[in-house]
Formats: C-alpha cells, structure tokens, sequence
C-alpha cells in the first residue's frame, strides 16, 4: 500500500506574507508578496526541495525564475533581490526541507507523487522505481507488446482500398500501437502470467 503525507502549508504561506511585509516596511515601500504568490512560491520550494532528494531526477530550482516572473526587481535590483530572499523566503525553505527529510530520504530510489490540494500538498510514496517486481512487469509488458505488434505487422494485406504503399500500412499500425496494450493486458490475463516476481 502507497503512503500519503499530507503537509498542510498554509502557516508558511501565511509566514511568507509577513516576512515579506515587514521585510517591505523596513525599506518603507508597499509590501507587493500577496498571499496567492506566497502560495505559489511555497509550493514551487517543495517541488525544489524534492528534487534534490530524488537519486533519479536532475535537481531542479524553480523557485527563482518564479520569483523573477512575479517580482521583475529580482533580476533588475539584484542586491535588493538577494536581500529579499535570504530574510523572506530562505527561512522557509530550510525549515520546509527540513520537514521533508524526515519523510523523503536524500538520494532516494523511490518516486513519489506530488497532488495540490488547496493550500495543502499530499506526497503519496509509490516505491522504489528501482523494485526489481516492477521492472520485471515493464519487461514482459514491452516483450508483449512487441510480440503482438509483429504479428500484426506481419499479417498487413499488400493493398488495401485506404493505403498505398507498405509505408502507408505500416504507418496505420504504427499509429494504433497505443492501443495494443489492452490486447497486451487480455494476453497476460488468457497466458496467466507471472508478471510480480513473487510466488504463486
């Protein structure tokens, strides 16, 4: 069974807001993070933070192109900017990746699904991408496939009224490939196979 995490967010979105207000009263000017952006961004850190986390997946950091999209003074007042982040936004994201460690180990095999859910996001752990059962149903599912998509290309009339050319007919079976894996599943299902690894 998957594990769900729900982490409720609406304290550092909210945290966010007055950081930044009075990180903008201090320099006497109107505070322009509203509480839609805070979302945005807290949301966008923890994408950031999990990236970093994944053994499988580039690391990505998102947050400031976001914040330079939403804030064009990011990149413009780049001293201004840096001065914004490390007393708004940096806080948050350490104590956020912090959160995260405790659940989501760094340089993990395992995929997780992220799912917003208003101010909140759910985690759900759908294991290990590396889980030799899983990669063995991958496996027979592709040897499958491509079983039945040789026979059907092998069974191709010469002519028919709506193609031309043999390229032409390989192009229509090309084309409904997709939807062979059904075919695939009832194979699986008639030839009851194996496909966990795990003993019958």
């Amino acid at each position: 069974m998957a594990i769900s995490i729900i982490l409720p967010l609406h304290e550092f979105i909210d945290n966010v807001v007055l950081r930044s207000s009075l990180f903008f009263y201090n320099v006497d000017r109107p505070n322009p993070v509203k509480r839609n952006h805070a979302k945005a961004i807290v949301h966008q850190l923890v994408d950031d933070a999990l990236s970093h986390s994944f053994a499988w997946a580039p690391s990505v950091d998102k947050t400031s192109s976001l914040l330079e999209e939403f804030y064009p003074w990011m990149t413009t007042h780049p001293v201004f900017g840096s001065r914004f982040y490390q007393q708004c936004i940096d806080p948050v994201d350490a104590r956020l990746t912090e959160i995260l460690g405790t659940y989501v180990t760094y340089n993990t095999p395992d995929v997780w699904s992220v799912r917003k859910d208003g101010d909140s996001i759910v985690l759900e752990n759908l294991g290990s991408h590396m889980n030799n059962a899983a990669q063995g149903f991958a496996d027979k599912l592709q040897s499958l496939l491509q079983e039945e998509y040789a026979t059907r290309l092998g069974s191709l009339p010469i002519h028919r009224n709506n193609a031309t050319t043999g390229d032409d007919l390989k192009h229509q079976v090309d084309s409904t490939y997709g939807g062979l894996t059904n075919t695939v599943l009832r194979l699986m299902v008639d030839k009851d196979l194996n496909l966990t690894g795990q003993p019958q």
